[in-house]
């Protein structure tokens, strides 16, 4: 600590003397790195080993669980069946060809967690909400909190806003030429703001 000011990570490689322990470090005691894979990154370690080194089997847990999606579990009609689709925690996309119900299940998670706008007559829920009256829509979140919100024939089903949900009829509108530079902005503050505390923006409005 005296001769270096502060504590260093130890960064070394394998030490298996045998083929079948290759990638086998004992009590699984795995290192996880976050840097780029470029020499700046291997400096920006050294300087905050603490923050971008981690020993353990699994990876650190550096989000909220609980306002991360683990699933959601879709029941009670013949559309859609008794299926489960499961979210990975960083980056999710659902990709499928056009036509193939993307739009569908995210207008079910907003409507399922209470961000749903009632009254958009393009939206999968209004044009087929006699077809999926009844359906069950389970939310898991991270924390393993379940919530379970059945479609009404009429009306969302609450206000609750537990994610941000942005249709794509909204995207496209914010994306227009004549949008771009005010409502997208103020949507774009609104998401990052939401994370901030009034001390640290100090307290500038944008």
């Amino acid at each position: 600590m005296s001769v270096y000011g502060s504590p260093k990570p130890c960064i070394h490689g394998s030490d298996a003397h045998a083929l079948e322990k290759l990638l086998k470090p004992h009590n699984n005691r795995f290192c996880w790195i976050k840097a780029d894979l470029t020499f700046e990154g291997f400096r920006q370690v050294i300087y905050e080993p603490e923050d971008r080194v981690w020993i353990g089997e699994e990876p650190p847990t550096l989000h909220d669980k609980s306002r991360t999606l683990a699933a959601v579990k879709l029941s009670g009609t013949d559309w859609f069946g008794t299926v489960t689709y499961p979210f990975n925690p960083g980056l999710v996309a659902v990709i499928r060809q056009k036509g193939m119900g993307k739009s569908a299940i995210n207008d079910l998670i907003a409507y399922a967690a209470g961000s749903w706008q009632d009254g958009d007559r393009d939206s999968f829920i209004d044009r087929a909400r006699q077809h999926i009256k009844g359906m069950s829509i389970g939310l898991i979140w991270g924390d393993g909190r379940e919530a379970i919100v059945d479609v009404s024939a009429k009306g969302a089903a609450s206000d609750k806003n537990e994610v941000r949900y942005l249709s794509q009829k909204f995207v496209e509108r914010l994306c227009a030429d004549d949008a771009a530079s005010g409502e997208l902005t103020r949507e774009i503050e609104a998401v990052i703001f939401s994370y901030l505390s009034p001390t640290e923006t100090l307290p500038a409005p944008s």
